[in-house]
């Protein structure tokens, strides 16, 4: 998950990403080179359980914890607490 720094347009899906917002999009490590976005590591409880599982593993690879894609969203939860 990224806090977006720097208004943007996504050039693939067309939205307008405002100053403020959470990004939770596939092309993070782009728009964070770019200077759109800036990573934020510090993402509480109830922030992981609306996440998807493509999400928690990214945010688990990003602590340096490897997760097994076949756990389900519960035991990658808990994983991480």
């Amino acid at each position: 998950m990224a806090l977006v720094v720097g208004g943007f347009k996504c050039p693939y899906t067309k939205r307008i990403f405002r100053v403020g917002e959470k990004y939770t999009g596939e092309h993070v490590e782009e728009f964070t080179r770019k200077g759109y976005l800036e990573v934020d590591t510090s993402i509480d409880a109830s922030d992981i359980g609306s996440m998807t599982k493509k999400e928690i593993i990214e945010y688990a690879k990003s602590k340096g914890i490897e997760l097994d894609e076949r756990m389900t969203k519960k035991e990658m939860i808990k994983e991480l607490m």
